[in-house]
């Protein structure tokens, strides 16, 4: 798995001109643009989390569970939103806009399986540890949920 995202996410590619949501046709939704949408995700299939909470002396896993996004189907993520404090969604949203929409497209990475491979790999990478919204992984086997994959700081 490693060689083909080295090959997907190689800084070589020219990266692609952002979509413009004012041209033209005036401004558009976000359900228009998005990847993703509202909808339940199952708490016992293969997920991904989002936590909310910065970094200080807490461990990452403490944090809340703001959003589950589920592996993508029918053209688009399902992501169930679990939080209702204002600041936590719009947070959310903008995590969600940029990494399931704008940085696929400035990387040229067009299937939405590779974002979800893409997405796997961001909740082991050091980035992950910055912000307010940290993502994990959760893979089912069986009826056994694995434990969740983050930054190493559980």
């Amino acid at each position: 798995m490693r060689s083909s995202l080295a090959k997907l996410f190689s800084r070589g590619q020219k990266p692609r001109k952002r979509f413009d949501r004012n041209r033209n046709s005036g401004r558009r939704s976000i359900s228009d643009i998005s990847n993703w949408r509202q909808e339940p995700v199952g708490e016992h299939e293969e997920h991904l989390v989002i936590r909310y909470g910065s970094i200080a002396n807490d461990e990452i896993t403490t944090y809340p569970i703001i959003a589950r996004v589920g592996r993508p189907g029918q053209h688009k993520f399902p992501v169930e939103v679990l939080c209702d404090n204002e600041e936590q969604r719009k947070t959310l949203q903008r995590q969600l806009g940029f990494y399931l929409n704008e940085l696929p497209a400035d990387r040229g990475i067009l299937s939405l399986e590779d974002i979800w491979d893409y997405q796997r790999y961001h909740c082991g990478t050091s980035a992950n540890i910055y912000g307010k919204c940290h993502w994990g992984y959760r893979a089912v086997e069986g009826d056994i949920e694995a434990p969740e994959q983050s930054t190493g700081n559980d």
